[in-house]
């Protein structure tokens, strides 16, 4: 991504040089031009052939440029208007349920998670303290029942195999009402049988919050980059 904004940019800058170049070849052109027509009209302007331009020649060059710096213009215009049809289509047609995907794979795991803090409290340390309210109260629930529907719009815009794959996997697990915890969360904080690790009710706290925020920081790192690259897919391009 970033090696193609770099080539972006440079075309930019190489079509900006050309411009201001084709701007500084024309004002002398025109500069040398004017002399010469006025001599023309006023019947003094005499042909001569010689190395040095002269009036048709100028007069050439300066509609020949012109005709480029047209062409630049239009093509400039046509780019930008093909960029915006793209990004108009990429929001209105990968955005939209790429958020619905992105939004149903969240509440379901921070909504699992919150039923299995509730479910293990009594075993939790710092369980009394004041701000713990948000991890005990549950979100509301969604619908993933028609999670497919917009999982075959998203799916073609990812690039990585690998993150199809896990997706996939997780959509099926989901649709099945599957526990999914024990390989999101890294093993310090829950075992693959789903018993806690991590019992300090602060430290979860964190977790959901975090979650809750668009921080997959305590997921393993191969279904953090996954959930990251739904997340980025969701996101309006510009």
């Amino acid at each position: 991504m970033k090696k193609i904004k770099f080539f972006k940019g440079l075309i930019l800058a190489f079509l900006i040089l050309i411009s201001i170049l084709s701007i500084i070849y024309l004002i002398i052109s025109l500069s040398l031009l004017l002399p010469m027509g006025f001599q023309f009209l006023n019947n003094k302007y005499t042909a001569v052939s010689d190395l040095m331009p002269n009036y048709s020649t100028v007069f050439e060059s300066v509609f020949t440029l012109v005709g480029i710096l047209t062409s630049l213009t239009v093509s400039l215009l046509l780019y930008r208007l093909t960029k915006k049809q793209i990004i108009d289509s990429y929001n209105r047609e990968v955005r939209g349920p790429s958020i619905a995907v992105y939004f149903k794979i969240k509440f379901y795991i921070l909504n699992m998670l919150i039923e299995k803090m509730i479910k293990e409290k009594k075993f939790l340390k710092n369980k009394d303290f004041k701000d713990l309210k948000f991890i005990f109260n549950e979100l509301p629930k969604v619908d993933t029942e028609d999670i497919d529907k917009y999982l075959f719009l998203v799916i073609g815009e990812l690039k990585d195999r690998g993150v199809k794959n896990l997706i996939f996997g997780l959509i099926e697990d989901i649709k099945t009402n599957k526990n999914v915890l024990p390989y999101l969360l890294k093993e310090n904080l829950i075992d693959k049988n789903n018993n806690l690790i991590e019992i300090d009710a602060l430290v979860w706290e964190n977790v959901v919050k975090s979650i809750y925020f668009d921080n997959y920081d305590s997921f393993t790192p191969l279904y953090k980059n996954m959930i990251e690259n739904v997340y980025e897919l969701s996101q309006r391009k510009n």
